[in-house]
C-alpha cells in the first residue's frame, strides 16, 4: 500500500481512502487474533547479540562519505533562508553584531553563533556554508548510538543508528545550513543525556539530571519548534522522579530549574518585539484543500504542495521510504498484541505533539516537524526488529541485511541520482527560495576574481534585498561590501540589474559586457543580467554613484529581514527615503532603481494606489524600461483600469530591447473585456 501511494499520483480522496483501508485491515487482523497473555515470553528480539568492531567502523565510514560527498556540488546555490542565516553570521564574525533572536519569525541564535564564529576562523564560501550541517549531522549520528547504546538491546541499538545514518531525512537535513537541521543535531544531544539520566545510579542521578536540564533549556536556543521536545523530556522525567514519590521533587527541580531558566533568558530577550514569532499561525491553520494534511502525508506518502515551493519538503515519497514506512505502521501496531493501551496512547501523544509546531502554523515549512525524525526512525527500527522476531526460520540477519541494504539504496539513490539530477540542472523555474540568476552570475565572478583580484559587486539595486546569496558568498571578493580589500587595485566591476535596463546602461556605459542570466525563465519582469565594466574606466564618476547607492541599499538588509511575510514595510520604506537624498537623487538610473524599490514594498503590503505612484516615478524622474510599464499595466488590469492597463502594455512591447509579460497581459485584457471577468491566475 505504501508504494502505491509514494509511486502512483492520486487525488487528495483516493490517498484518504488507501490510508484508511491500508491501516484498518492490518489493525483488524491485530485484534481478531487472541492476545498474548501478560506473561508469555516472546522469541528474542535481540538476534544479533552483539555487532563486530569492524561493522561499526564500516557504518561510521559510510555515514560520513553520504554527509560529506559532493558536499559543494549537489546542491550548489544557497536557499534564501540560508542566505540569510549566512549574513547574520557574516555580520557577527566581522562586527560582533550578535542578537538573543533574528529576522521577522524571531529566530533563536544558536546556530547563527556557532556559523558566525566558522566565519570568523575561515574565509566564507559554499564549503563553509555547507560544512558544519554535515559536520554537525555525523555528531548527532554519535549521540543517537550512544544513547541507543545505553538503552536498547544490540539489534535494536544497530538498526535504529543504522537508519540514522543512511535514511534519507537525516541526510536531507545534513544538506542544508538553517536551524532546522540543527535543532535535530540537539535533540539527538539531549536523547544522550536522558540516558544516561535513566540509567544513572541513585548518586549520580542528581548530576545528570542537572545536565540533562541545561541541555534541554539550550535547545530553546535552536529552532522555535523546540519547546515541544522539552514538553515531551519534562513529562519523561517527571515520570522518573516525582511520579515515583515525593522524596524525587529536588532530583526533579534539578533538571527543571535549568531549563526554565533558559527559557526565560531567551523568552525576556525576545519579548519586545518579536514574541508573537508564530503569529499567523492561527489565521488560517490548515489551508484550503488540506494542506495542513501535509505534515503526515510528507512523513510516508510525500508532499501535497506544488514543487516549486520548496518548504524543505520531499518529492517523489515521504520522507520515509515504502518499506521504511511500512515497518513503522508494524511497529505503532505492535503494542496491540498484548492490548497494551497505554503505550499506544503515550506513542501517539508523543507523535502529534512532535508534529504540532507544523500543524498549528499550516503544514508548510517541514522544519517545524523535523524534532518527529528519530521518532519515526525509532518505530520503524523498533518495527522492523519485532517483524523479524515473530519469523520462525534462522536466515534473520540475512533478511535484516537485506531490508537494510534496500531502504539505504533507495534512500542514497533518491538523494544522489534524483534530487542530483535535479539540483545540479539549474533551470528558468529551478525553485521558488533558490535564484537561478544569482547562481549564474556567482558562476561567471569567482573564476573572474579569481583571475583579476578582487572588484566591485554592485548587487543590491534590485527591487527586493531579501536574497542575499550572491552577496554574501562574493564578500571574499568585493570591495563594494568588504573594507579589507583595496579600491585602487580593482581591474573590474559587476553590476546585477534587471534586463529590461540594458539600454539605457549600454548608452552609459559603451564598452561594457552584458550577459543575461534568464535567458530560459519565463519572468514576467525579463529576469536579470550582468554587466561587466572594465577598470579605469570613463564613467568613473557615474560607477563611483551607482556604488554609494549599492551600500546604501546594502544597510537596508537587516530591516528587510525583520520586515518580511505578515509584517508591515513602512520601517524599509523609511529607511529606502532616509537615503534618497545623497544616494539616488538626480541620476535617473538610480532614481528608476530607488522608485521601482518603493513600489516592491507597496506591492509587499498590498497598497495598490502607492506602488502606483511610485512605478510612475520610476518612468517619470528615472527611466522608461519596459518593465516598469508592464508592472504598471498589471497593476491597472488587477484594477480593472483597462484602457490604462491597454496603453502600458503596449508601451512595455514598443520599448526596444523589452522582454515582458506584456503580450500575455494585453491577451488577458482582451479576455476581460469580452467575459467580463478576470482570467485564472488575477484575482
Amino acid at each position: 500500500m505504501n508504494f502505491l501511494l509514494t509511486l502512483i499520483p492520486l487525488s487528495l480522496a483516493a490517498q484518504i481512502s488507501l490510508i484508511l483501508l491500508g491501516l484498518s485491515l492490518p489493525l483488524l487482523w491485530i485484534m481478531a487474533r487472541k492476545p498474548l497473555p501478560p506473561g508469555r515470553e516472546q522469541p528474542s528480539s535481540d538476534f544479533l547479540k552483539s555487532v563486530p568492531v569492524w561493522i561499526w567502523m564500516v557504518l561510521a565510514l559510510g555515514a560520513g562519505a553520504a554527509r560529506f560527498s559532493q558536499l559543494t556540488r549537489l546542491s550548489l546555490w544557497p536557499l534564501d533562508d540560508e542566505a540569510m542565516s549566512s549574513h547574520y553570521a557574516l555580520e557577527l564574525a566581522r562586527f560582533g553584531h550578535w542578537q538573543w533572536t533574528y529576522d521577522f519569525s524571531g529566530l533563536p541564535p544558536l546556530y547563527i553563533w556557532v556559523l558566525g564564529g566558522v566565519y570568523k576562523l575561515f574565509k566564507l564560501s559554499l564549503f563553509t556554508l555547507w560544512f558544519p550541517p554535515a559536520f554537525f549531522s555525523c555528531l548527532g549520528l554519535f549521540f543517537l548510538w550512544k544513547g541507543a547504546r545505553r538503552l536498547f538491546n544490540p539489534t535494536l541499538t544497530f538498526v535504529f543508528t543504522f537508519l540514522g545514518a543512511f535514511s534519507f531525512w537525516p541526510l536531507y537535513l545534513a544538506r542544508f545550513s538553517v536551524e532546522g537541521g540543527f535543532m535535530v543535531v540537539w535533540e539527538c544531544l539531549v536523547f544522550e543525556r536522558w540516558s544516561a539520566f535513566h540509567q544513572a545510579g541513585e548518586k549520580e542521578k542528581p548530576l545528570q539530571a542537572l545536565i540533562l536540564g541545561i541541555a534541554s533549556g539550550i535547545g530553546f536556543f535552536t529552532f522555535q519548534a523546540w519547546p515541544v521536545a522539552a514538553c515531551l523530556l519534562t513529562l519523561a522525567v517527571l515520570g522518573e522522579t516525582l511520579l515515583r514519590g515525593r522524596g524525587k521533587a529536588g532530583l526533579f527541580l534539578r533538571f527543571f530549574i535549568p531549563q526554565v531558566l533558559f527559557f526565560l533568558l531567551l523568552a525576556s530577550q525576545s519579548l519586545p518585539d518579536r514574541a508573537v514569532h508564530y503569529a499567523y499561525a492561527w489565521v488560517n491553520p490548515f489551508g484550503p484543500g488540506g494542506p495542513g494534511l501535509n505534515d503526515l502525508f510528507v512523513l510516508f506518502w510525500g508532499s501535497r504542495l506544488p514543487m516549486n515551493y520548496f518548504a524543505y519538503r520531499p518529492w517523489g515519497g515521504g520522507f520515509l521510504n515504502p518499506v521504511l514506512a511500512s515497518f513503522f505502521f508494524w511497529g505503532a501496531f505492535a503494542p496491540l498484541y498484548r492490548r497494551e493501551w497505554n503505550r499506544l496512547l503515550l506513542g501517539l501523544g508523543a507523535f502529534l505533539l512532535l508534529l504540532l509546531p507544523g500543524l498549528i502554523t499550516g503544514g508548510a515549512d517541514a522544519h517545524r516537524i523535523a524534532l518527529v525524525c528519530p521518532f519515526l526512525l525509532f518505530v520503524s527500527a523498533y518495527g522492523m526488529v519485532r517483524w523479524l522476531q515473530d519469523l520462525s526460520f534462522p536466515w534473520k540477519k540475512g533478511v535484516l541485511a537485506l531490508l537494510l541494504l534496500l531502504s539505504a539504496g533507495w534512500d542514497l539513490n533518491r538523494l544522489f541520482v534524483d534530487y542530483g539530477s535535479l539540483w545540479t540542472q539549474p533551470g528558468g523555474n529551478w525553485f521558488a527560495t533558490k535564484s537561478v540568476e544569482r547562481l549564474r552570475a556567482f558562476q561567471i565572478l569567482e573564476p573572474l576574481a579569481q583571475s583579476q583580484g578582487p572588484g566591485f559587486v554592485i548587487s543590491e539595486l534590485v527591487p527586493d534585498l531579501f536574497d542575499q546569496s550572491l552577496s554574501d558568498l562574493t564578500f571574499p571578493f568585493n570591495i563594494c561590501e568588504n573594507p579589507s580589500l583595496s579600491p585602487e587595485k580593482a581591474r573590474w566591476a559587476a553590476i546585477l540589474i534587471n534586463q529590461n535596463y540594458r539600454p539605457f546602461l549600454e548608452k552609459e556605459f559603451p564598452s561594457a559586457r552584458w550577459v543575461d542570466l534568464a535567458d530560459d525563465a519565463d519572468r514576467p519582469n525579463g529576469g536579470l543580467m550582468l554587466g561587466f565594466i572594465s577598470l579605469p574606466c570613463p564613467q568613473a564618476e557615474t560607477l563611483n554613484r551607482m556604488i554609494l547607492a549599492d551600500q546604501a541599499s546594502h544597510q537596508l538588509v537587516d530591516a528587510t529581514f525583520d520586515n518580511h511575510d505578515w509584517k508591515s514595510r513602512e520601517p524599509i520604506l523609511r529607511g529606502l527615503f532616509a537615503r534618497y537624498q545623497g544616494n539616488f537623487q538626480g541620476d535617473r538610473f538610480l532614481e528608476a532603481c530607488f522608485f521601482e524599490k518603493v513600489a516592491e514594498q507597496d506591492y509587499r503590503d498590498k497598497k495598490l494606489e502607492e506602488q502606483a505612484q511610485a512605478l510612475n516615478l520610476a518612468v517619470e524622474r528615472g527611466l522608461p524600461a519596459a518593465h516598469l510599464f508592464n508592472a504598471r499595466g498589471a497593476l491597472d488590469l488587477r484594477s480593472r483600469q483597462w484602457k490604462e492597463a491597454r496603453k502600458c502594455f503596449q508601451t512595455a512591447l514598443k520599448t526596444p530591447g523589452a522582454r515582458t509579460s506584456a503580450q500575455a497581459g494585453l491577451e488577458a485584457l482582451e479576455e476581460m473585456e469580452k467575459s467580463g471577468k478576470p482570467p485564472a491566475g488575477i484575482p
